[in-house]
């Protein structure tokens, strides 16, 4: 999970805040009123929008749902969050799926309570007023096309107004809840006694197996979840399952695009231990 928080770049005031709502507990939602909280592709001084000042009491991790009205003549109505902490720095999702971002895709939906609360993002939020951001997903399209419905070509883009409206918005507080567990296991044909008690062992160029194991133990899809492993001088991997995505000198790199709840990816690694060894 890439936390953007930690290096969040200088961004200039983004207007004013008419409204400020406060956090009241770790569950707070607000009303917004859709005629003016919007954002279009075909105008570009309203592809951003400030979509609510909220003061946070507590520094920590909070997920953002909105509920938004759709028009499924607009085949385009994608959007992203960004917040702007107190020092006017700007700040991306946690959870990002295109790039550092967070996007939204378009649905189709009818306008229903129901059906049209969306997930958008997990976000890092400061104590003191931070602005929620409402951008459209056309400010982006043509670095990361993959949401976009149609020729990305500008004339295309930004012919129409493929509008976002925003209804209602509910910050969740979520500090302490984990939404990915790891855990590791070994095993060896090898089997000594200690203290009169069958152990494991292995004995210098031995064979042995071990498993990683990461688990989506949290409510929402886990994306692009990077998982790393540094491989000892003292042993020599033979066989890797899957294959790592990509290798950095002695550290072993997977990333998973995606991870449903309740699911799990499993990393299976055959390795000898080195002749080298010292006892």
């Amino acid at each position: 999970m890439q936390a953007s928080y930690k290096n969040p770049v200088k961004y200039a005031a983004f207007g004013s805040c008419d409204t400020v709502y406060d956090m009241t507990g770790d569950t707070t939602s607000f009303t917004l009123d859709p005629s003016t909280i919007y954002v279009v592709a075909d105008n570009a001084p309203a592809r951003t929008k400030i979509a609510a000042c909220v003061n946070v009491k507590k520094s920590g991790y909070y997920r953002i749902w909105v509920q938004e009205l759709n028009d499924k003549s607009q085949k385009n109505e994608s959007f992203y969050l960004s917040v702007v902490y107190p020092n006017d720095s700007l700040i991306t999702a946690c959870d990002s799926n295109l790039g550092p971002y967070k996007v939204v895709p378009d649905t189709t939906a009818p306008d229903t309570v129901d059906s049209q609360h969306r997930y958008a993002g997990l976000f890092f939020f400061k104590k003191g007023i931070n602005k929620v951001l409402l951008n459209h997903y056309s400010k982006i399209v043509n670095e990361y096309p993959e949401y976009w419905n149609g020729p990305t070509d500008s004339s295309s883009v930004f012919s129409k107004p493929n509008s976002v409206h925003f209804k209602k918005m509910t910050l969740i507080y979520s500090n302490g809840v984990f939404d990915a567990a790891l855990s590791y296991s070994a095993k060896t044909d090898t089997v000594i006694r200690i203290n009169g008690q069958p152990v494991q062992a292995v004995p210098k160029g031995g064979d042995y197996q071990y498993e990683l194991k990461l688990s989506n133990v949290g409510t929402f899809t886990l994306r692009n979840t990077d998982l790393m492993a540094t491989v000892p001088d003292s042993v020599e991997f033979l066989n890797i399952q899957p294959v790592p995505t990509d290798t950095m000198g002695d550290t072993l790199h997977w990333r998973f695009d995606t991870l449903s709840p309740g699911l799990e990816k499993i990393i299976t690694i055959d390795a000898r231990a080195s002749n080298a060894l010292v006892n």
